[in-house]
């Protein structure tokens, strides 16, 4: 939401951000102000609506469109599939707040092995994926050792001094092993998952 005012003071703007308002811009406007000022509110809306409110993390859509603009580049792009193992007994045993705390301290694990080399986003609700370009499968699982190491690590504290230990599965592919497509990298590492969880 945009207001516009005849005098924007301080006290004008304090009572537009209370009733909803992303911004205030005064009258008359030129333009070439008002432009730019609603093209960044319109980039930070589709910011916030392509993040998982949980993890931070890129919803499952935008990782998708994001993985497709990977998969244009012409290098090799890696992808792996962190599952968190036992999740279901979290939620059941400590509740869902600590299921989500635990998601969110995933994610920021994954933002610091990922480290602005690639894109990770939320798959399912135990699941986070990760895109590299230019990493190959074997550099992914590298990666994704470092990640279980980290979370292993990780003690994540509630209320009433509850406390869960994470444990992750993982799963790497890459565009020379299965193709070009960011349905058969994900089919691939699925797959894959359930194999390595089955034995």
């Amino acid at each position: 939401v945009l207001f516009t005012a005849g005098q924007v003071t301080a006290k004008v703007k304090a009572a537009c951000f209370r009733a909803g308002g992303d911004d205030c811009v005064a009258k008359p406007f030129a333009e070439d102000e008002l432009i730019p000022r609603l093209s960044a509110l319109f980039e930070r809306f589709r910011t916030i609506r392509d993040l998982d409110t949980v993890t931070g993390l890129l919803h499952r859509r935008a990782f998708l469109v994001g993985l497709r603009d990977l998969l244009t580049s012409g290098e090799e792009v890696a992808l792996g599939l962190v599952d968190v193992e036992h999740f279901s007994q979290i939620n059941k045993l400590a509740g869902y707040e600590m299921g989500d705390r635990s998601l969110g301290a995933l994610a920021v694990s994954v933002g610091e092995v990922l480290a602005d080399r690639g894109i990770a986003g939320r798959w399912g609700d135990d699941q986070i994926v990760l895109a590299i370009s230019g990493e190959t499968r074997t550099g992914m699982q590298n990666l994704l050792m470092l990640l279980q190491q980290k979370v292993k690590v990780l003690k994540i504290e509630g209320p009433e001094g509850r406390r869960v230990q994470l444990s992750v599965a993982f799963s790497a592919t890459s565009t020379s092993r299965v193709g070009r497509t960011a349905e058969g990298l994900l089919a691939d590492a699925e797959a894959t998952l359930v194999a390595s969880k089955a034995h």
